[in-house]
């Protein structure tokens, strides 16, 4: 999104108190604008429709729906918002729950303002914002701590929904074409495939192919 134009920026957070105060933090932004604000997801289904945000801001604790849920749900029905959990809990079950959601960032509310409007800015881009706290919980749920969990193939750590996304990605399939296979969206796709690339040390499609490659060989003998 071009600096030019304004993000629009969707709030909810069951306290009052807590969305008069990112109101506030955002106020004197020039290139953010908060086009809206809800105390819970279900009250913001009907104002995300009509006020077109290009993030929205979300607690991960809600009334009724979780964030989470609500985040899954927005996004298939808005896949082009950029969603952001904003919360005080940091656990690394929901750090990988709100990525396979669809999260685009995962954010503590500690963050400092110039933080977190960075991060607002940075999803717009196609980036995933996650405080370094957050990406230190997502490392050690996935490589994990437990000497019984490792295995002499690293594929021994991937579930088999990471192995099928491992196969597309082998014959070539691009990420539409893989959430289209599976059911998924296509950001949630792009997530998982950050996660599995986390867990096997590796940061290309073109290594991922390979390892799938020796893993279909070796089932194979």
């Amino acid at each position: 999104m071009s600096r030019s134009k304004k993000i629009r920026l969707y709030l909810i957070d069951d306290h009052l108190m807590v969305l008069e105060g990112l109101k506030s933090l955002f106020a004197d932004v020039e290139d953010i604008n908060i086009c809206g604000s809800s105390t819970s997801a279900e009250a913001a289904e009907s104002e995300v429709a009509k006020s077109k945000p290009h993030v929205m801001l979300m607690d991960i604790r809600l009334p009724g729906i979780s964030g989470i849920e609500a985040c899954r749900k927005f996004k298939e029905i808005y896949p082009g918002i950029k969603i952001i959990m904003l919360t005080s809990f940091l656990e690394s079950r929901m750090v990988t729950d709100a990525l396979e959601a669809g999260a685009d960032g995962y954010l503590l509310k500690q963050i400092d303002s110039e933080q977190l409007y960075s991060s607002v800015r940075q999803v717009t881009q196609g980036e995933i914002a996650l405080t370094p706290s957050a990406t230190r919980e997502l490392v050690t749920s996935i490589k994990g701590n437990d000497e019984h969990e490792k295995s002499d193939h690293p594929f021994a750590q991937l579930s088999a929904r990471d192995i099928r996304i491992a196969h597309a990605v082998s014959l070539g399939k691009i990420n539409k074409e893989i959430a289209d296979e599976l059911g998924l969206n296509e950001k949630t796709v792009k997530n998982l495939l950050t996660v599995i690339f986390t867990r096997l040390g590796i940061n290309r499609r073109a290594q991922l192919a390979v390892l799938y490659e020796k893993y279909a060989k070796a089932a194979e003998d």
